[in-house]
This record gives structure tokens, sequence and C-alpha cells, in this order.
């Protein structure tokens, strides 16, 4: 999401030449829809690997269902955009949201948990990264396909160290594996 806030713009101008504004705004509404998603791949792997993907084949019909119907009710509102919200709002919630809820029960573990151990810490060590990002922004502007390769392995770079942190903290599942075994 940071790097298509950052340099969401800069990829649509290379890539089309002249992008308007507007698709600029179905990117970002359809990235905002994506960040759970797709945070949620470990989860869909470990669902399909244990045989009880039933409920993700559900899911999945029922976005479908879901884009349809959101679809015609928005796109008369707010045009192509509706049709952008449709799509995010039903990939956040069936492939988000569910999807986290469902693999959450698989484990016995609650959601509450799992977003207060995985998600907000993730999500918390990478705003400096996003900071940092939009403030070199400031000084650059990636015009060329070499300059926003430069910029986006930057940020990849900057974005892995800011999280590196959070992802190499070791949380004990339970107060015995918290405690060294007395013998």
């Amino acid at each position: 999401l940071g790097g298509a806030v950052v340099f969401g713009f800069e990829l649509l101008s290379l890539w089309q030449g002249a992008p308007q504004p507007q698709e600029y705004r179905l990117l970002l509404i359809l990235m905002v829809g994506e960040v759970i998603p797709l945070s949620q791949w470990i989860t869909y792997n470990m669902i399909v690997s244990m045989g009880v993907h039933r409920r993700l084949a559900i899911f999945g019909i029922l976005e479908i269902l879901s884009v349809l119907a959101l679809s015609l009710l928005l796109v008369r509102v707010h045009g192509l955009e509706g049709a952008a919200m449709a799509v995010a709002a039903a990939g956040l919630l069936f492939r988000g949201i569910l999807q986290l809820g469902y693999g959450c029960r698989l484990v016995n573990i609650s959601a509450w948990q799992y977003v207060q151990t995985v998600f907000l810490p993730v999500l918390l060590w990478s705003i400096p990264a996003f900071v940092v990002i939009a403030l070199y922004r400031l000084w650059v502007t990636p015009d060329s396909w070499v300059l926003l390769a430069i910029s986006a392995v930057l940020y990849a770079g900057v974005y892995g160290a800011s999280v590196f942190p959070a992802l190499t903290r070791t949380i004990p599942r339970s107060r015995s594996e918290a405690l060294p075994e007395q013998s």
C-alpha cells in the first residue's frame, strides 16, 4: 500500500503515458481493499494444506456474487470508482477478514490475538519506512523506469530494515514455552 501511495501515480505515468488522477484513485481504492487479503497468503496455504478449503470456495463464490451486487449499486452512483469499491470491499471481507478468522479458528487462536501479535506490529513497524520513502519522494520524482526501479528497491530495503525487528522477535505461545524447564 505504501508503494502504491507514494509511487502509484508515477508507475501509471510510465505505463500509460498520461494517466488521469481518477486512475490513481482507482489504484488506491483497490490497494486499500487488498491490504488484509494480501497478508493472508500463508493462512490460505495453511488452510489448503490442511484439506479444509471448502469454506474458501464458498467465500470465493460469495465474493463474486458480492462484487456483482455491489457493482450494480455503486456504479450508478460512483461510476468506475464504485466498481473498484465493490471489488475492494468484497476482497477485504471474503479473502481478508473471513479468511483470517477461519484460519485463526483452525489453529485455535483468537483473531484478536493474531491481530495483536502479528498484524499490528508489522503495520506499526512499517510506518517509519513509509515516512522515509514519502520524504524521499518529495525530492525525487521517478520519471523513468530505471529511477522507478531504483526507488522501489530503496523502498523495499527501507521497509525490510524497518520491519525486520517485528519479524525476528519470538512470541511464546504459552506460559510453559516462556519459562525454561526445571529438572
